[in-house]
């Protein structure tokens, strides 16, 4: 039994240090380098966080010993060739959504991790949360009954900036790849299955890429999701899960909700969840106890549903005709 894990950070950006952040409620996680391109951010980033190695080079901190798990919070455009870093190294990893830019590229991750017998997993911690989990508990009880229909949505307003990563595309920018994903990766695991039907439309933006997106997909079995996003204004960012009996809904924002609300009939049921930080820590914790158990992939996030996910994404994109220009 491994008492710590050592992690090595990969990009050290706003979401690296959100990450980090929460690492903290763990006491049997231990964040021992990160690197970045830009050295004085490494330097500042270690010393923010009390890391005892920081470095210029990705290639050399993938070198280092002490480390069993690399975090990679860099920019959608550079997850393919870091993941494959990290694999050439034999280090695990978890790398943030999207895992890689199109499905050509995560069948590729995945067929090398398996071949170097190295855990891999996508960083969608909304699975690992107190809610998500209440969730499926309900869904499996049959309590709300058949699920008939979904809701989602995850927008925001990003900074009018074309070179903002959300509109700039050589940083595969986007609406779907970067908030999108969070409303699609939640139809999988309700539905557990693929659409059949896959019905979309997008408003894509001076930069070419999309700023506002509506997909909606139909089931073998007739149910449906809706779901939209953008990089332009602010939604709801609520997710409704309705079945024949009943309804689940998971307040804002749904991907890392702290309430819930069941309602069968004339009553509503609410659920409330508690815990520091965000919930970043939860999907960590998973991550560390596949590896203790010597597991070579997660079994709530496997990685087939990440390249079905991905396989959706790439269909979405090529109805909008929306390709970025390194592909």
């Amino acid at each position: 039994m491994i008492e710590k894990i050592n992690w090595g950070i990969m990009g050290a950006g706003r979401i690296s240090r959100t990450f980090v952040n929460d690492l903290k409620f763990l006491s049997n996680a231990n964040v021992v380098a990160v690197a970045s391109k830009d050295n004085q951010k490494a330097k500042e980033f270690s010393s923010d966080f009390n890391i005892k190695y920081y470095y210029d080079s990705y290639k050399e901190m993938v070198k280092n010993d002490e480390i069993d798990v690399i975090y990679i919070g860099t920019t959608h455009n550079y997850h393919y060739e870091n993941i494959m870093l990290c694999i050439e190294n034999n280090k695990a990893v978890l790398c943030e959504k999207p895992f890689t830019v199109n499905s050509k590229e995560a069948l590729q991750v995945i067929s090398r991790a398996k071949e170097k017998n190295v855990f891999v997993m996508e960083a969608m911690w909304s699975r690992y949360t107190p809610a998500y989990k209440k969730i499926r508990e309900i869904i499996e009880s049959g309590l709300i009954g058949d699920i008939k229909f979904l809701y989602a949505d995850f927008g925001f307003e990003a900074p009018d900036d074309p070179q903002h990563r959300a509109f700039n595309p050589t940083l595969a920018g986007g609406s779907l790849l970067d908030v999108g994903i969070y409303p699609i990766s939640f139809a999988y695991w309700i539905y557990k299955k693929n659409p059949i039907i896959i019905e979309t439309l997008a408003n894509i933006g001076k930069t070419g890429v999309d700023e506002d997106a509506g997909i909606i997909f139909k089931y073998d079995d007739g149910a449906m999701a809706m779901l939209s996003s953008s990089v332009r204004v602010h939604t709801q960012k609520e997710a409704i899960v309705i079945g024949k009996k009943g309804s689940i809904r998971i307040h804002s924002p749904f991907f890392h909700s702290r309430r819930m609300s069941i309602n069968i009939g004339d009553t509503i049921t609410d659920y409330y969840f508690d815990y520091p930080g965000l919930g970043y820590h939860f999907e960590a914790e998973h991550v560390m106890q596949c590896l203790r158990e010597g597991k070579k992939e997660s079994e709530i996030l496997t990685l087939n549903e990440t390249l079905e996910i991905m396989k959706t994404l790439d269909v979405i994109r090529n109805k909008w005709g929306m390709k970025y220009p390194f592909e």
